[in-house]
C-alpha cells in the first residue's frame, strides 16, 4: 500500500509532464525521458498491484514469478548496458578518427570503453571493501550512458509518430555523402523522393508548388555539392520543376544546415516565413529537430526509410553525436562521479 502511495503521484506527474512536452515542445530529449518515466511507473504500478493480489490470495507462485521476472529484467539491462558501452566506444572512436579530431571528442570513446570493461569486472571490486563504492560508481556511469541512449531512442520513436501531418511553403532535403563524389545514394534518394511526394501532395491541397531547398555542401571527394546533385536528381528522376527549387550548398553539418536554411528562407520570403519542414533519414530526424530547437529555429522533420541492417549502426552514430552536443554536461556528471569515487578510495586507505 505504501508503494502505491508513492508510485501513483509519480505516475500522474510523469503523464502530465509527457502531455505538456508533446503539446508545447516535443523537440527535446525530455520527450524520451517522460515517455520512459510513464512506462517505468506503469510497470511498477502493475507490479505493486500484482503483489497485493498475490498476498491477498496467498499465491506464492505469483510472488516468486514477479521476483524472478524482475531479476531477469535487471540482468538483461546490465548485459545490454555493457554491450552498448563497448559498441558505442567503437563508433565514437570511428567518428573521432574520421571527422572530429579534438581531445573532447576523443575522451568519449575512452570513457565508454573503460566503463564497459570495468562494469564487466565489477564483482571483483565488490569483494574488495575499499573498492566497493567505486564499483557502484562504475556501474552508475555505464548505465548512465545506456539510459541516455534509451531516452534518445524512445524520444525518436515517439516524435516520429507525432509528425504525421506537417505543412510548409518550404520543404528542405538534408544532404548526405555522394557515392564516388557525384552520385546520389539510395538512402539520399529516399529522402528526395519523400520530399517530392510531400510537395506534390501540397500542390493538391494548395494549388501551388512549395519551394524545395536542397541543403548540403561539398564533402572531401564530392565534385558537385550535395545540394546540386540532389537538385539534379529531383528534376531528372521525379520531374520536379527546377524553378521551384533552391540550393543551400555551403553547410557541412546539421547545425549549419539549420542556420543557413533559415537565412535562405527569410531572405527569399522577405522575412514573412520563419519555419520549414525538412526531410532526412529516419534515424537522423530527432537529433536534427533537437538541433533546430537548440538554435531557436521553427523546424520539424520527416524521416525516409532506412534499411533494417543499417538502422542500429546509424542510430548509434546519431546518439554519439547527441552526446557531443551536450558533452559539457556529461563531463560534469563523469567528473563529479570520479571525484567522489577517488576521494572515497583515498579515505578508505587511510581510514
Amino acid at each position: 500500500m505504501i508503494s502505491l502511495l508513492i508510485i501513483l503521484p509519480v505516475e500522474v506527474l510523469a503523464v502530465g509532464m509527457l502531455y505538456r512536452t508533446i503539446k508545447i515542445e516535443p523537440r527535446t530529449i525530455w520527450l524520451g525521458f517522460w515517455t520512459l518515466a510513464v512506462a517505468l511507473m506503469s510497470v511498477l504500478l502493475a507490479n505493486s498491484l500484482l503483489f497485493i493480489l498475490a498476498k491477498e490470495l496467498a499465491w506464492s507462485w505469483l510472488t516468486n514469478g514477479i521476483l524472478i521476472a524482475g531479476a531477469a529484467i535487471a540482468g538483461l539491462f546490465l548485459l545490454f548496458s555493457l554491450l552498448f558501452n563497448l559498441y558505442g566506444a567503437y563508433y565514437s572512436w570511428q567518428l573521432w578518427r574520421k571527422r572530429y579530431h579534438t581531445l573532447a571528442n576523443l575522451l568519449l570513446p575512452i570513457f565508454m570503453v573503460v566503463f564497459g570493461l570495468l562494469q564487466f569486472y565489477w564483482p571483483f571490486f565488490i569483494k574488495n571493501g575499499p573498492l566497493n563504492l567505486m564499483s557502484l560508481g562504475i556501474i552508475f556511469l555505464a548505465n548512465y550512458f545506456f539510459t541516455l541512449f534509451l531516452i534518445f531512442l524512445v524520444g525518436a520513436i515517439v516524435y516520429d509518430h507525432l509528425t504525421r501531418q506537417l505543412d510548409s511553403a518550404y520543404y528542405v532535403v538534408l544532404g548526405a555523402g555522394l557515392i564516388g563524389g557525384h552520385k546520389v545514394s539510395k538512402q539520399l534518394g529516399n529522402r528526395i523522393k519523400l520530399a517530392v511526394d510531400a510537395a506534390k501532395a501540397y500542390v493538391v491541397r494548395h494549388q501551388r508548388y512549395p519551394i524545395i531547398i536542397f541543403s548540403g555542401g561539398k564533402g572531401g571527394n564530392d565534385r558537385p555539392s550535395e545540394a546540386q546533385a540532389m537538385q539534379a536528381y529531383a528534376v531528372e528522376k521525379f520531374g520536379y520543376p527546377v524553378e521551384f527549387t533552391m540550393l543551400e550548398d555551403q553547410s557541412t553539418t546539421t547545425r549549419e544546415n539549420m542556420r543557413f536554411i533559415i537565412q535562405k528562407i527569410q531572405a527569399h520570403s522577405q522575412g514573412r516565413v520563419h519555419h520549414f519542414v525538412f526531410f532526412t533519414s529516419e534515424y537522423h530526424v530527432f537529433r536534427a529537430v533537437i538541433q533546430a530547437h537548440f538554435l531557436q529555429i521553427d523546424a520539424h522533420g520527416y524521416g525516409s526509410y532506412t534499411p533494417r541492417h543499417f538502422r542500429f549502426n546509424a542510430f548509434i552514430r546519431e546518439y554519439v553525436a547527441m552526446l557531443n552536443m551536450y558533452r559539457r554536461g556529461h563531463a560534469v556528471v563523469i567528473g563529479v562521479t570520479l571525484i567522489v569515487l577517488v576521494m572515497n578510495f583515498i579515505f578508505s586507505l587511510f581510514g
